[in-house]
């Protein structure tokens, strides 16, 4: 299990990268003879209403989730690095004013905001990225509004002070270099929180839209088909488990290199 992170990972990111290489069948491909197949050598997860297969869409599938959440990660890091450096270094006044603003961002659940977001613009790959990432940015604001001021009363800061440092010479070279670690644990596990977020969106129809196939689609339309074909639901749903334990196993183990290193 120490390394299953690192290997569950890996096999997803293979899996979205060389998707059209490893799918038998299109996966928006019609094949009404073929409805409601179950799992065997040419359908490996059966087929669906439509005669699609499902193995392929899940492939697919595995693309539209990463994207969005190798999206949203990147960009909520981003901002909430900048904003958070913001407060950290800029003053009462200004720590006050965006702490105050990521408190009302906290005041609403974030899969409901993001649901009202997406809701409000409409389904669209875009539109879902936007919306994430507009309620994902506090957490990481505040974690790196900590880390700032804690780093910024060390003794080779306020050397780089004395010597004439700038404030952006004093992030760039001095304080951001530190917080890399805790940001890559803090991605990692944003990661899993992302593909639950989307998978949640696209399974209430307001996912990445148009006919891209997404765990969370399948999902939703396997949902009436329990009975008659449970494998539809069953598979999307087990790769969303494995998906988001991998995340998750990852940035636990980066974490725990992480406190081993700074211990010894």
């Amino acid at each position: 299990m120490k390394n299953f992170g690192y290997w569950g990972v890996s096999l997803l990111l293979f899996i979205a990268i060389f998707a059209p290489f490893l799918s038998p069948f299109d996966p928006n491909a019609i094949d009404l003879k073929n409805q409601y197949l179950w799992p065997s050598l040419n359908h490996l997860m059966g087929t669906d209403a439509n005669g699609s297969d499902v193995f392929s869409q899940i492939l697919y599938g595995a693309r539209i989730s990463l994207i969005v959440a190798l999206s949203v990660v990147s960009m909520t890091t981003l901002i909430g690095l900048l904003v958070g450096s913001l407060a950290g270094l800029g003053g009462k006044s200004i720590d006050f004013l965006v702490m105050r603003v990521v408190d009302v961002v906290y005041a609403f659940p974030g899969f409901l905001l993001a649901l009202a977001l997406v809701a409000a613009l409409g389904p669209s790959l875009k539109n879902l990225i936007l919306a994430m990432t507009l309620t994902g940015w506090a957490g990481v604001c505040r974690l790196v509004r900590g880390e700032v001021q804690n780093i910024k009363d060390n003794e080779y800061v306020h050397a780089a002070q004395a010597l004439g440092a700038g404030v952006w010479r004093k992030l760039v070279v001095h304080i951001w270099p530190n917080l890399i670690g805790i940001l890559v644990v803090q991605a990692s596990f944003a990661m899993a929180g992302a593909i639950m977020v989307e998978s949640g969106l696209s399974f209430l129809g307001l996912g990445a839209g148009g006919e891209m196939p997404s765990w969370g689609k399948l999902l939703s339309d396997g949902k009436n088909d329990l009975l008659e074909a449970p494998y539809i639901s069953f598979f999307p749903g087990l790769l969303i488990v494995f998906c988001v334990v991998s995340f998750n196993s990852l940035g636990e183990a980066l974490r725990l290199k992480i406190v081993k290193g700074k211990v010894t």
